[in-house]
């Protein structure tokens, strides 16, 4: 058997603290850390669900295929930072086997904040007349943008192509 270790002078045992309290230290270490986790959470969903929509709007001439409207919108209960609209038109047909030289009609413009629901329209109308009647085209909409609490860029691309109608007037439609 075992020794038994003597008591000190008075008999008793000293109070042993079964469970000591955290520090504030450790409680704002542990807070902080939760506010990480769920911001982290957070955002990382917004890259899932955040990608602004890229509609045709109304041409200012209908005969003009360049005039019209393209609309970005943020469809989210949330802000997006950072914004870069890109308009490029591409692969540019007139009748006649004619091209048409397309490098002076792109256009970038940046926000600093696209609020919730916000709606702006991107750099793609031009007021140039064309030659002669178009033919077939592309216009490529880039839209990059940081979501809410995400501090890395995310991008989408939009590509419409040119519908000629009967009526030689020309609508674009999503590819």
């Amino acid at each position: 058997m075992g020794k038994k270790k003597k008591l000190p002078a008075g008999g008793q045992r000293p109070p042993v603290i079964a469970q000591q309290p955290p520090s504030s230290l450790k409680l704002v270490v542990k807070w902080i850390s939760i506010a990480v986790l769920i911001c982290t959470l957070l955002s990382g969903a917004m890259t899932f669900v955040s990608a602004p929509t890229v509609e045709v709007g109304a041409p200012r001439d209908p005969a003009n295929p360049l005039s019209y409207s393209f609309i970005v919108g943020n469809d989210l209960i949330l802000p997006l930072f950072g914004v870069t609209i890109s308009c490029r038109y591409d692969d540019v047909k007139l009748e006649g086997e004619e091209t048409f030289d397309t490098k002076a009609l792109g256009a970038d413009e940046t926000h600093s904040i696209m609020g919730p629901h916000q709606k702006t329209t991107a750099p793609c109308q031009k007021d140039v007349s064309l030659p002669a009647p178009l033919k077939s085209g592309t216009v490529i909409i880039g839209v990059s943008y940081s979501p809410f609490l995400w501090p890395f860029k995310t991008s989408t691309i939009r590509r419409f192509t040119i519908d000629m109608r009967g009526d030689k007037n020309a609508v674009w439609r999503p590819t």
